[in-house]
């Protein structure tokens, strides 16, 4: 974390980094090489609930192979007087020997991960029905956060079809 001042402090976490191989299979745009890198094991949890009329959750129907993610200042997204003007986290360390490191998303910035990225996904397969996909940011509360009750959006879909019903964001998890 920064001080107002600009000046880092570290804490330590309880969260715990896997080096992770990444594959090279990209959806649309065949192999482009794989390659490892460390990330925060278990950063997130998707779901897919079904729901009722009024999108209350009713029961956990499948959930997405992906948690485990590197946590890095890849595009600035949301800029303001808090946030640095350049990449303060600009990427995740492939070298296998490590035994520490610090990953981060700085305030203003984001860390996207397009859907042709591997394992982006919850298989739907003959799912028919209104569901709610959930996304979860830190599930198991391992990071120093300021408001851990705003790690959970869901979108609300219509399937086979994937109209989107609706969305809500920073919501308590189903």
């Amino acid at each position: 974390m920064y001080r107002r001042a600009g000046r880092p402090r570290l804490f330590r976490s309880r969260a715990t980094i896997v080096l992770k191989y990444v594959p090279g299979e990209r959806y649309g745009y065949g192999n482009v090489g794989g390659e490892q890198y460390w990330k925060f094991q278990h950063a997130a949890a998707f779901e897919l609930w079904s729901i009722d009329a009024r999108f209350k959750a009713l029961q956990l129907v499948r959930t997405g192979p992906k948690v485990d993610y590197c946590l890095r200042d890849l595009v600035r997204s949301r800029p303001s007087g808090r946030s640095p003007s350049s990449p303060v986290y600009p990427a995740c360390s492939r070298d296998p020997y490590i035994r520490r490191d610090v990953l981060g998303t700085s305030v203003g910035w984001s860390d996207v991960y397009p859907y042709e990225y591997p394992q982006q996904w919850i298989d739907v397969t003959h799912l028919h029905g209104r569901f709610a996909y959930v996304q979860i940011a830190d599930p198991n509360g391992l990071l120093l956060e300021s408001n851990h009750r705003n790690n959970v959006s869901e979108t609300y879909v219509a399937l086979p079809s994937g109209r989107v019903l609706g969305r809500r964001v920073a919501v308590a998890a189903p």
